[in-house]
């Protein structure tokens, strides 16, 4: 899609067949012409894209504060998107995300609590009220309970269907409308999506009283999270140093909420994923029971470990099918066992490493092996 669509914005091919630059202003008007719309993992393939982007940009030469504002012109509307990233990743494209609570794919969203995903999920909102919020500096969510009265099944299919929808779902509608009819139809450069939303109401001045509270309540769900999130890492610091020098124990263990024992700091990593690395046996233990109270009895494995790999796109649908086959074959805890012992009755499947991040590593600290021996093959 990069190579095929988004390239040739905003680069020509030379007279030796090599790209090269276009002037920035024309890249960015070009740019500022596309629309993306993706859904579910769809988001995690715009994440890439923005990554793979901005090395391009920077390779054709372009300069910093071109590339910025290039990039910039690019919209993407996130539809029901369960990346994990969001709160996390900083985006150089102008993002906008549509989060309802009644997404049943929405425990996807349950396992790392430094996204803004898990503090929208987790939060107690009124279903008649839909929340535009500022996540990050390119970053915005439109978030509501849900979309329909029923608010049932909503991962596919409710945007499109005609059942009647929620308080917060007919209002979250008409932003939509708003802001996406603006986003195609007008060609100025784009800073932000509030601009968006300033030139629409020029025009539809009876959408100001709506997107006034939408904003207003979304500010303070931003700022609460904000809050939360500072918290967290101030928490997890003081916990890591515990770790580190063997003072964290169980039953202080036993008293952290989830949101602390999911909480994944910059290199992407749990207190569970440093115990399992300095293979300290009772940690790993605690650690894991304690995470696994929290997981549905027979998906706990499958579902950590496919949110934990998902911040690959590539690995997540690879490991959804590894993990979901493991589980109907093996159930749950005989599955932990399995994957520890390397059962025979189980299909042959080969991991790579990133699977001793955190389903792996586990299973063969418990099986009394080093966390780093080689690959398990079952």
């Amino acid at each position: 899609m990069l190579d095929e669509y988004i390239l040739p914005l905003v680069s020509k091919v030379n007279k030796k067949g090599n790209l090269e630059k276009i002037s920035a202003a024309k890249a960015a008007k070009n740019l500022r012409n596309l629309t993306i719309f993706t859904h579910c993992y769809g988001s995690y393939m715009a994440e890439a894209i923005d990554i793979q982007l901005a090395k391009d940009l920077a390779a054709l030469g372009y300069s910093e504060k071109e590339q910025t504002n290039i990039q910039k012109q690019l919209f993407v509307i996130h539809h029901n998107s369960i990346s994990d990233l969001l709160g996390v990743a900083k985006m150089n494209s102008t993002n906008l995300y549509r989060i309802t609570q009644a997404d049943e794919r929405r425990k996807l969203c349950l396992f790392n609590s430094d996204s803004f995903q898990y503090a929208a999920q987790t939060a107690e909102l009124s279903p008649d009220k839909v929340l535009y919020a500022k996540v990050g500096k390119n970053e915005r969510a439109l978030l509501i309970k849900q979309i329909t009265a029923v608010g049932e099944d909503e991962h596919n299919g409710a945007y499109w269907h005609d059942d009647p929808k929620s308080g917060g779902g007919a209002k979250e509608q008409q932003i939509i409308k708003l802001i996406f009819a603006e986003a195609v139809s007008s060609d100025y450069p784009l800073d932000n999506i509030e601009k968006l939303i300033r030139q629409a109401v020029k025009t539809q001045p009876e959408m100001k009283p709506l997107l006034t509270e939408a904003l207003t309540d979304g500010k303070k769900f931003s700022d609460k999270y904000a809050s939360y999130h500072n918290n967290l890492f101030d928490k997890n610091f003081i916990l890591r140093e515990k770790q580190m020098t063997d003072e964290l124990k169980e039953k202080e263990i036993k008293t952290l909420p989830p949101e602390v024992l999911l909480y994944r700091d910059a290199d992407d990593k749990m207190l569970l994923d440093y115990a399992i690395e300095n293979n300290n046996i009772p940690q790993v233990k605690i650690l894991w029971n304690a995470v696994r109270k929290m997981l549905p009895k027979n998906e706990g494995l499958f579902e950590l470990e496919y949110s934990k790999l998902s911040r690959n796109y590539v690995q997540a649908y690879e490991n959804h099918q590894r993990y979901l086959q493991l589980t109907l074959d093996a159930g749950y805890p005989e599955m932990f066992a399995a994957l520890a012992k390397g059962a025979d009755t189980l299909p042959r499947l080969d991991y790579t490493e990133t699977d001793d991040k955190t389903l792996l590593g586990a299973a063969k600290v418990y099986a009394g092996l080093p966390a780093n021996t080689g690959q398990l093959d079952t």
